[in-house]
């Protein structure tokens, strides 16, 4: 009987696992669907004076709609020479690209320390090197003729962020040279190292196809970049005259040090002091004489005007806390600028607490864009402080609008 009872309990083991399983295979329910468009028609197929029969068109797409990259006839991904667009070259996730005469020894030469400039002599195989952050966790991604990083911002460089300002910075060097395009800047979350830990940057690799780009930032927001920036003459996009910082003034606590208070006066008078300006200069934008300072707030905000270069420029300047901020309004001058088309933040519109960064290297298939939110622990280790955010979401990569996530109703 001992050796008996064990056996038939097993057994009912078994026959309870196979009803779950003939219960679950007959249950029609379904999982929630993306937004289908409507049924089409026989006649739609077909437009006016088209002579393709009805007949002749393939009742099914091809195996790679929607991919984004095309499949060889044992359905792998085909890799284009030169071009890696995302975190494993393909959504496939392979990691094993295809390359011809890839060199297997190579030399870097040297470094100067002092100045950080690179000696090319005794190099092989090294066609250029450019300088990215401290930290740099964001694999690079090369499409288009262009490279992409995500790193931290030591390597400064914009001149409005020193290299000793922290911040998660994606840069766009060309693939011919090396030499930088645009940087896109997330600035530090304000909640510090238990959302933003310092100096890790951009973890993620961005994902590339055409003119888009998509990555998600060190402030956990999912954003698409024009990979053109402003070369191409258009601010393009949903995001238009993004508001760039340029420098703060602090309150200083001994009146003959303190270079706040002076420039909020010469604001209030309708004018910029030499401070000011110096502090402008610093930050890459040198004022020409003539200003047109307007006040839009008194004693807390006001809106200069002037012909920068060959270019009228507007900034913003407010009063915030202890502090004077100073935003220039981003224009098609600024090549040196990521060009944004569209920003979804997560952490504001889906209660995400991401633990110490974000790091997510999203992926696509036709116009979905997959991402992982990292919701995560607090700096306890231990509290989950959104257990109700979603870990993974579905979002439509032309305009972020979320279609589902893993912890939509129903």
């Amino acid at each position: 009987m001992k050796t008996i009872k064990p056996a038939l309990i097993l057994f009912l083991c078994f026959l309870l696992g196979m009803v779950t399983i003939s219960l679950i295979t007959g249950c029609d329910q379904g999982t929630p669907s993306l937004p289908q468009s409507p049924p089409i028609e026989d006649d739609d197929l077909i437009g006016e004076g088209d002579e393709t029969p009805i007949d002749d068109i393939p009742d099914e797409q091809p195996a790679d709609a929607g991919l984004g990259f095309e499949l060889d006839e044992d359905g792998n991904p085909v890799h284009q020479v030169g071009s890696w667009a995302q975190w494993g070259g393909t959504s496939y996730r392979n990691n094993v690209p295809v390359g011809v005469n890839i060199p297997t020894n190579w030399a870097v030469g040297s470094f100067d320390r002092r100045t950080g400039e690179w000696n090319s002599e005794g190099s092989e195989n090294i066609k250029w090197v450019a300088r990215v952050g401290s930290q740099t966790y964001g694999n690079p991604v090369v499409a288009g003729g262009r490279v992409y990083v995500g790193t931290n911002n030591s390597a400064g460089y914009l001149p409005r962020y020193h290299a000793r300002i922290d911040l998660g910075c994606l840069l766009c060097f060309s693939e011919k040279d090396g030499s930088i395009l645009w940087q896109h800047s997330s600035e530090k979350l304000s909640t510090g190292r238990v959302h933003d830990w310092p100096l890790q940057g951009i973890c993620c690799a961005p994902l590339v196809e055409g003119e888009r780009l998509w990555f998600v930032s060190s402030r956990g927001e999912v954003i698409c970049l024009d990979t053109e920036g402003y070369y191409d003459g258009e601010d393009d996009g949903l995001v238009k005259e993004e508001r760039a910082r340029l420098f703060d003034i602090r309150k200083g606590d001994d009146p003959e040090t303190d270079t706040f208070a002076p420039a909020v006066e010469a604001l209030a008078g309708g004018s910029v002091n030499e401070q000011l300006r110096a502090s402008f200069a610093s930050a890459g934008m040198e004022l020409p004489a003539d200003v047109k300072v307007s006040t839009q707030a008194e004693g807390k905000a006001w809106l200069l005007e002037a012909q920068v270069a060959k270019s009228m420029r507007q900034v913003e300047l407010k009063v915030i806390g202890p502090k004077l901020s100073v935003f220039k309004i981003v224009t098609t001058d600024d090549l040196n600028e990521a060009d944004t088309v569209w920003k979804f933040n997560m952490m504001a519109d889906l209660k995400v607490s991401q633990h110490n960064m974000c790091s997510c290297s999203v992926t696509a298939m036709g116009d979905i864009l997959f991402v992982n939110t990292s919701n995560g622990l607090d700096e306890s280790h231990i509290n989950l402080p959104s257990p109700d955010a979603p870990t993974f979401v579905a979002m439509n990569k032309n305009t972020g609008e979320v279609y589902w996530s893993d912890k939509s109703p129903g």
